[in-house]
């Protein structure tokens, strides 16, 4: 069985200290403030602390930042967010970067989606819901930095609420 985070396009992998600087770049662009309700720019220390936050639970958390990783070449991407997971209601909201014009369209969000919703690709929240839980209701969708996310984002696989 292959690596349930890892497709032929992308690697999912979780934040490392090293990504400050990338975040930094990303965080602080204003073209994404307009979809990612971001109304200040980020210092590198805090950029830090989130890294840090990121080994910490994500029931405690609620949160999970992904960076996707083109598999041809190492390089970041972009990102996948899990954020304000409501476990009780099965609820989280899904938040998808794909930061490099010349990145975008080639497929890396649908695969993101893909690796992180797993097999079933019911929803997000699955994979992260108490399984004593009913079936998710819904997820949100927090902007989409491309607006015109991937072809390949098969709209049934994802309820949108909100």
């Amino acid at each position: 069985m292959g690596n349930p985070m890892e497709s032929d396009l992308i690697r999912l992998r979780a934040l490392e200290p090293e990504d400050v600087n990338i975040l930094y770049r990303w965080e602080n662009d204003t073209e994404t403030w307009k979809v990612s309700n971001t109304i200040a720019p980020f210092s590198k220390h805090v950029l830090r602390k989130f890294i840090a936050e990121q080994q910490r639970d994500i029931y405690e958390t609620r949160q999970l930042r992904l960076i996707i990783e083109s598999k041809a070449d190492g390089k970041p991407v972009g990102a996948i967010d899990l954020f304000d997971l409501d476990p009780y209601n099965c609820r989280a909201g899904v938040g998808i970067l794909i930061y490099d014009k010349n990145d975008q369209g080639q497929g890396y969000a649908s695969h993101a989606v893909s690796l992180f919703s797993g097999v079933d690709a019911q929803s997000t929240v699955l994979q992260y819901s108490d399984p004593e839980f009913a079936e998710p209701r819904s997820v949100q969708e927090q902007g989409v930095y491309d607006q015109r996310i991937e072809k390949g984002v098969d709209p049934d696989d994802v309820r949108l609420a909100g």
